[in-house]
């Protein structure tokens, strides 16, 4: 099986090579993946959807560029996070937040739960208590497994910034989850 960096080798030539099966590949690898972070950004699967939609027309325009990108991941979900933004700016009378991570939690790669449903609202409690900026760091790093590097490059800070809100955010997340135990 390849490994993520020959995948993201293997799109990027393929958009250089202005291949249509380089979108399918952009959705097989990336789609869930992008679709759970929307959700996590935007709280709707309707609202996730659309954006996913528009990213994915956004990718057609933007071919050349993605072919060009030094980390196609971090710059597909750039795109994403830009997207998302945008439809808050336009909702400017709603306040949204980064609370719709359950989709990450509540299924495991086999397609079953991994939580019991008193662990998974507890965990769903505590990551909602976050700060939105430590909420993101959160979802990325754990959900989406990115490193701080490329968490840095996608909400253009710092990685020591990125660190310490990942920090923050843990040390909070330890004290809301005090009492549940841990295999």
């Amino acid at each position: 099986m390849p490994d993520n960096m020959e995948i993201f080798r293997v799109i990027q030539k393929k958009f250089q090579d202005n291949d249509p099966s380089a979108l399918e590949l952009v959705y097989e690898h990336f789609g869930k993946r992008l679709y759970g972070y929307l959700i996590s950004m935007v709280k709707s699967p309707s609202d996730a959807e659309e954006i996913l939609n528009e990213l994915f027309i956004t990718v057609v325009r933007k071919r050349e560029q993605i072919g060009k990108a030094e980390n196609i991941r971090v710059y597909l979900f750039a795109i994403a996070r830009n997207l998302a933004y945008e439809m808050f700016r336009k909702r400017t009378s709603q306040k949204e937040t980064l609370s719709g991570y359950a989709q990450y939690l509540e299924i495991s790669e086999d397609g079953g739960s991994k939580w019991d449903p008193e662990e998974l609202d507890a965990v769903r409690k505590a990551v909602d208590g976050l700060p939105d900026e430590q909420r993101e760091v959160v979802v990325l790093k754990i959900f989406e497994r990115m490193t701080f590097e490329e968490i840095s490059q996608l909400m253009r800070i710092s990685q020591n910034t990125v660190a310490s809100r990942y920090r923050y955010a843990l040390e909070k997340l330890k004290e809301q989850m005090k009492g549940f135990e841990y295999e």
